[in-house]
């Protein structure tokens, strides 16, 4: 288990068994990130609260079905207070009418890699904490989570403790603790970061200004693919409008801000190696915002379908399509697991990243999902960086392959079943 998970689980099972007055755990949320689970995909029990609502909230196909399995072995009662929902991080989806003040009295979060993303849920735990309810953020000092307690002391004025235990920090808000306005954030010889004097108040607190979340909610165009530039083609000035793709996408997707280079040299190799156009179906695996769904349609591809186990990078996907009035079917699925459908070709940039680790265990899942969802004479091309091993992944497989290219910073590899 990650060890910032870990901490977070204990810190919530102490906050739990705390008598203070002040401390009221009846409704607890869990955000839950790519770096919530790691393989396998289990859930430690102890993070069910055995004397309220335990909440999930994640943007990951996988990770909210490990959560919904392990609810449904918990215990009757138990099962009726836990609930799961997959969403792009929006608090608005949770159901909170059967909650105390319709609020939570916890939130629970390991830090995000990305931090519009961070920014995004501490803001929206401020506002959805009861009074007294605590936002408990938890990460390693590489992964910037001291300055997270940094910003919600100087950017939003409010009160948080800092403590550390060994390499991981857990930052603690307690909501409608107000500070003196002599007091400071100070790091003691421990590693406590915390603010005196304070003092409390029932006051509704004033509105608060919002860490900066570079418009989360928003799918905006990001950056423009020029097909014909892209494979040296001559322009159709009939069609010129056509042949530039406007992307669009947002954060919560990796690489959301740029065209990857890896994308591009599998695209660019594609159409020299193959007659795309001929093609009668194609599956984009782990889609993103759908730029090679996108390539691949106005192309001719007859029919593609685009698949992503983030539902956010789904959400992209398919305002891109709806942008460029293309019909692609998207799928919202761990790694296409529920598609039983063959493909004529199979595109994959897969991640080796899950959070902050890199994660061997998703190429192997990736190839062979791609195999599998291969016609017979079908091609699955795939491109990763050049270090990554993915040949064993093929020969575990028993499938041929060929590399396509080799540039040293990245590799396209062409798979096909023997």
């Amino acid at each position: 288990m990650d060890k910032a998970i870990h901490t977070l689980i204990k810190t919530a099972i102490d906050t739990r068994q705390q008598n203070d007055k002040h401390i009221n755990t009846i409704s607890e949320l869990w955000v839950c990130d790519d770096n919530f689970i790691q393989t396998p995909h289990t859930i430690d029990p102890a993070i069910f609260n055995p004397n309220g609502n335990t909440l999930f909230i994640t943007n990951r196909v996988d990770t909210h079905q490990a959560i919904q399995h392990a609810i449904d072995r918990q215990t009757p009662s138990q099962n009726d207070c836990a609930h799961s929902y997959l969403s792009d991080f929006d608090f608005s989806d949770i159901h909170l009418s059967q909650l105390n003040n319709n609020r939570l009295d916890a939130v629970y979060f390991r830090i995000a890699k990305e931090k519009a993303l961070s920014h995004y849920v501490i803001n929206q735990a401020i506002a959805y904490l009861n009074s007294n309810g605590r936002l408990i953020l938890v990460g390693q000092k590489s992964e910037g989570i001291k300055g997270y307690a940094d910003r919600l002391k100087k950017q939003l004025k409010l009160p948080v403790t800092l403590e550390k235990n060994g390499d991981i920090y857990t930052v603690t808000y307690i909501k409608n603790k107000i500070k003196a306005p002599s007091s400071e954030l100070i790091e003691g010889p421990t590693g406590e970061l915390t603010e005196e004097p304070t003092k409390e108040s029932t006051e509704a607190p004033t509105k608060t200004p919002q860490l900066d979340d570079q418009q989360y909610t928003t799918i905006k165009p990001v950056h423009e693919v020029n097909l014909n530039k892209l494979y040296n083609q001559p322009d159709h000035q009939s069609d010129n409008q056509l042949n530039t793709l406007t992307i669009h996408s947002k954060p919560g997707v990796y690489g959301w801000k740029k065209f990857d280079a890896g994308t591009q040299l599998l695209l660019q190799t594609l159409a020299e190696k193959i007659n795309i156009n001929a093609l009668q179906s194609a599956l984009d695996l782990g889609c993103g915002s759908g730029v090679m769904a996108l390539a691949l349609k106005q192309f001719g591809v007859n029919e593609v379908v685009a698949t992503d186990n983030n539902i956010t990078a789904i959400m992209a996907t398919e305002h891109n399509a709806l942008f460029h009035n293309y019909e692609i079917k998207t799928i919202k699925d761990d790694c296409a697991k529920s598609i039983n459908q063959r493909f004529n070709l199979v595109v994959c940039n897969p991640p080796f990243h899950k959070g902050f680790d890199t994660h061997s265990p998703l190429t192997t899942l990736f190839v062979k999902q791609a195999i599998h969802k291969l016609l017979p004479q079908g091609e699955a091309w795939f491109v990763v960086n050049s270090f990554v091993p993915i040949e064993k992944n093929i020969n575990a497989e028993k499938a041929t392959y060929k590399t396509m290219v080799n540039n040293k910073q990245f590799k396209i590899v062409c798979i096909s079943k023997k």
